[in-house]
Protein backbone atom coordinates (compact mmCIF):
# COMPACT_ATOMS: atom_id res chain seq x y z
CA UNK A 1 0.00 0.00 0.00
CA UNK A 2 1.45 3.05 -1.24
CA UNK A 3 0.96 6.51 0.12
CA UNK A 4 -0.80 7.34 -2.69
CA UNK A 5 -3.10 4.68 -2.11
CA UNK A 6 -3.21 5.62 1.54
CA UNK A 7 -3.76 9.32 0.87
CA UNK A 8 -7.18 7.91 -1.22
CA UNK A 9 -8.43 5.40 0.92
CA UNK A 10 -8.35 8.15 4.43
CA UNK A 11 -10.23 10.46 2.16
CA UNK A 12 -12.73 7.75 1.24
CA UNK A 13 -13.34 7.82 5.09
CA UNK A 14 -14.37 11.56 4.87
CA UNK A 15 -16.04 12.43 1.87
CA UNK A 16 -18.32 14.18 3.30
CA UNK A 17 -16.03 16.62 4.33
CA UNK A 18 -14.15 19.54 3.14
CA UNK A 19 -11.43 17.78 0.85
CA UNK A 20 -9.03 21.15 1.98
CA UNK A 21 -9.66 20.20 5.48
CA UNK A 22 -9.42 16.01 5.10
CA UNK A 23 -6.08 16.70 3.45
CA UNK A 24 -5.01 19.35 5.96
CA UNK A 25 -5.78 16.96 9.22
CA UNK A 26 -4.02 14.01 7.03
CA UNK A 27 -0.73 15.80 6.46
CA UNK A 28 -1.12 17.03 10.12
CA UNK A 29 -1.52 12.96 10.98
CA UNK A 30 1.20 12.11 8.34
CA UNK A 31 3.63 14.31 10.22
CA UNK A 32 3.20 12.93 13.70
CA UNK A 33 3.68 9.49 12.43
CA UNK A 34 6.85 10.65 11.33
CA UNK A 35 8.62 11.73 14.02
CA UNK A 36 12.10 11.20 14.25
CA UNK A 37 12.18 9.35 17.55
CA UNK A 38 9.83 6.59 15.88
CA UNK A 39 10.61 3.28 14.57
CA UNK A 40 7.55 1.00 14.87
CA UNK A 41 5.07 3.40 15.33
CA UNK A 42 4.94 5.18 12.17
CA UNK A 43 2.43 4.83 9.22
CA UNK A 44 4.03 1.30 8.32
CA UNK A 45 2.26 -0.13 11.47
CA UNK A 46 -0.97 1.99 10.65
CA UNK A 47 -0.62 0.71 7.11
CA UNK A 48 -0.29 -3.24 8.29
CA UNK A 49 -3.44 -2.44 10.70
CA UNK A 50 -5.63 -1.56 7.64
CA UNK A 51 -4.11 -4.88 5.65
CA UNK A 52 -5.19 -6.82 8.36
CA UNK A 53 -8.26 -5.40 8.55
CA UNK A 54 -9.39 -5.87 5.19
CA UNK A 55 -8.70 -9.47 4.98
CA UNK A 56 -11.07 -9.62 8.49
CA UNK A 57 -15.14 -10.17 7.11
CA UNK A 58 -18.19 -8.93 8.33
CA UNK A 59 -16.70 -6.37 11.30
CA UNK A 60 -19.16 -4.44 12.59
CA UNK A 61 -18.81 -0.62 12.77
CA UNK A 62 -15.98 -1.20 10.59
CA UNK A 63 -15.23 2.43 9.01
CA UNK A 64 -15.14 3.47 13.19
CA UNK A 65 -12.58 0.61 13.59
CA UNK A 66 -10.52 2.15 10.37
CA UNK A 67 -10.27 5.50 11.81
CA UNK A 68 -9.62 4.35 15.19
CA UNK A 69 -6.73 2.79 13.53
CA UNK A 70 -5.49 5.94 12.05
CA UNK A 71 -5.52 7.38 15.33
CA UNK A 72 -4.93 5.36 17.67
CA UNK A 73 -0.81 5.94 17.90
CA UNK A 74 -0.63 9.62 16.44
CA UNK A 75 1.01 10.67 19.84
CA UNK A 76 3.74 8.18 20.82
CA UNK A 77 6.42 9.39 23.28
CA UNK A 78 7.72 6.02 24.66
CA UNK A 79 8.16 7.99 28.29
CA UNK A 80 4.78 8.78 28.60
CA UNK A 81 2.19 6.46 29.93
CA UNK A 82 -0.75 8.57 28.51
CA UNK A 83 -0.25 7.82 24.54
CA UNK A 84 -3.96 6.35 24.09
CA UNK A 85 -5.62 9.33 25.82
CA UNK A 86 -3.65 12.34 24.43
CA UNK A 87 -4.23 9.79 20.58
CA UNK A 88 -8.00 9.68 21.86
CA UNK A 89 -8.27 13.76 22.29
CA UNK A 90 -6.19 14.06 18.91
CA UNK A 91 -8.88 12.19 16.98
CA UNK A 92 -11.97 13.94 18.85
CA UNK A 93 -10.74 17.66 18.07
CA UNK A 94 -9.61 15.85 14.23
CA UNK A 95 -12.94 14.63 13.95
CA UNK A 96 -14.71 17.39 15.16
CA UNK A 97 -12.72 19.37 12.73
CA UNK A 98 -13.79 17.09 10.09
CA UNK A 99 -17.87 17.56 11.03
CA UNK A 100 -18.44 13.88 12.62
CA UNK A 101 -21.51 13.14 14.68
CA UNK A 102 -20.76 12.88 18.46
CA UNK A 103 -21.97 9.55 17.82
CA UNK A 104 -19.04 8.82 15.95
CA UNK A 105 -16.48 10.77 17.63
CA UNK A 106 -17.64 8.93 20.91
CA UNK A 107 -17.01 5.79 19.19
CA UNK A 108 -13.47 6.26 18.29
CA UNK A 109 -12.71 7.89 21.81
CA UNK A 110 -13.06 4.05 23.33
CA UNK A 111 -11.75 2.27 20.79
CA UNK A 112 -8.47 4.29 20.70
CA UNK A 113 -7.78 3.89 24.30
CA UNK A 114 -8.74 0.72 24.56
CA UNK A 115 -5.48 -0.06 22.06
CA UNK A 116 -3.45 0.67 25.59
CA UNK A 117 -2.17 -2.77 26.65
CA UNK A 118 -3.65 -4.71 28.80
CA UNK A 119 -7.01 -4.05 27.57
CA UNK A 120 -10.36 -5.92 28.04
CA UNK A 121 -12.51 -5.66 24.71
CA UNK A 122 -15.99 -6.87 24.87
CA UNK A 123 -17.42 -6.61 21.49
CA UNK A 124 -16.06 -8.81 18.83
CA UNK A 125 -15.40 -5.39 16.70
CA UNK A 126 -12.99 -4.25 19.58
CA UNK A 127 -11.73 -7.94 19.88
CA UNK A 128 -10.32 -8.05 16.57
CA UNK A 129 -9.15 -4.19 17.28
CA UNK A 130 -6.84 -5.33 20.07
CA UNK A 131 -5.82 -8.41 17.98
CA UNK A 132 -4.89 -6.81 14.82
CA UNK A 133 -2.77 -4.40 16.75
CA UNK A 134 -0.48 -6.92 18.34
CA UNK A 135 -0.29 -8.99 15.07
CA UNK A 136 3.35 -8.39 15.35
CA UNK A 137 3.39 -10.82 18.09
CA UNK A 138 2.85 -13.86 15.89
CA UNK A 139 4.81 -12.67 12.98
CA UNK A 140 8.10 -14.94 11.76
CA UNK A 141 11.00 -15.18 13.20
CA UNK A 142 12.56 -12.39 10.83
CA UNK A 143 9.85 -9.86 11.53
CA UNK A 144 9.57 -9.91 15.09
CA UNK A 145 12.79 -9.43 15.54
CA UNK A 146 12.89 -6.48 13.47
CA UNK A 147 10.22 -5.05 15.99
CA UNK A 148 12.06 -5.89 18.64
CA UNK A 149 14.99 -3.94 17.04
CA UNK A 150 12.57 -1.07 16.66
CA UNK A 151 11.15 -1.01 19.81
CA UNK A 152 14.81 -0.77 21.66
CA UNK A 153 15.71 1.91 19.09
CA UNK A 154 12.40 3.95 20.20
CA UNK A 155 14.01 3.15 23.67
CA UNK A 156 17.09 4.31 23.17
CA UNK A 157 17.73 6.64 25.55
CA UNK A 158 16.78 4.28 28.50
CA UNK A 159 19.55 2.51 29.46
CA UNK A 160 20.30 -1.20 29.00
CA UNK A 161 19.82 -2.77 32.16
CA UNK A 162 16.02 -1.02 32.59
CA UNK A 163 15.19 -1.84 29.03
CA UNK A 164 15.87 -5.26 29.56
CA UNK A 165 13.86 -5.32 33.07
CA UNK A 166 11.01 -3.40 31.90
CA UNK A 167 10.89 -5.09 28.36
CA UNK A 168 10.99 -8.57 29.96
CA UNK A 169 7.99 -7.15 31.98
CA UNK A 170 5.54 -6.21 29.32
CA UNK A 171 6.51 -9.51 27.44
CA UNK A 172 5.53 -11.65 30.20
CA UNK A 173 2.32 -9.78 30.61
CA UNK A 174 1.26 -11.38 27.37
CA UNK A 175 2.71 -14.98 28.08
CA UNK A 176 0.50 -14.94 31.38
CA UNK A 177 -2.36 -14.13 29.13
CA UNK A 178 -4.43 -17.32 28.67
CA UNK A 179 -4.81 -16.46 25.19
CA UNK A 180 -3.23 -13.34 23.83
CA UNK A 181 -5.78 -13.09 20.79
CA UNK A 182 -9.29 -13.23 21.98
CA UNK A 183 -10.96 -13.66 18.18
CA UNK A 184 -10.93 -17.16 16.94
CA UNK A 185 -9.24 -15.97 13.12
CA UNK A 186 -6.32 -14.52 14.87
CA UNK A 187 -5.40 -16.96 17.75
CA UNK A 188 -5.38 -19.34 15.27
CA UNK A 189 -3.04 -17.65 12.99
CA UNK A 190 -0.86 -16.08 15.53
CA UNK A 191 -0.96 -17.96 19.29
CA UNK A 192 1.16 -20.64 19.26
CA UNK A 193 4.10 -18.32 17.01
CA UNK A 194 3.38 -15.15 18.87
CA UNK A 195 4.27 -16.68 22.50
CA UNK A 196 7.36 -18.86 20.96
CA UNK A 197 8.49 -15.52 19.78
CA UNK A 198 7.41 -13.73 22.94
CA UNK A 199 9.36 -16.45 25.08
CA UNK A 200 12.58 -16.35 22.94
CA UNK A 201 12.68 -12.66 23.35
CA UNK A 202 12.61 -13.00 27.10
CA UNK A 203 15.55 -15.51 27.14
CA UNK A 204 17.54 -13.58 24.72
CA UNK A 205 16.99 -10.06 27.63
Amino acid sequence: MENIDLVQRWRELFTNSETNKVDSIYNDVLDHYSESHRHYHTIDHVKACLRHLDGVENVVNRREVEIAFWFHDVIYNPLNKDNEDQSAVFACSALAALGESDEIIDSVKRLVVLTRHPSDPKELHEKYLIDIDLSILGSNEDVYDKYEHWIRQEYRMVPSILYKRGRKKVLRSFLDQPKIYSTELFNGKYEENARINLESAVRRL
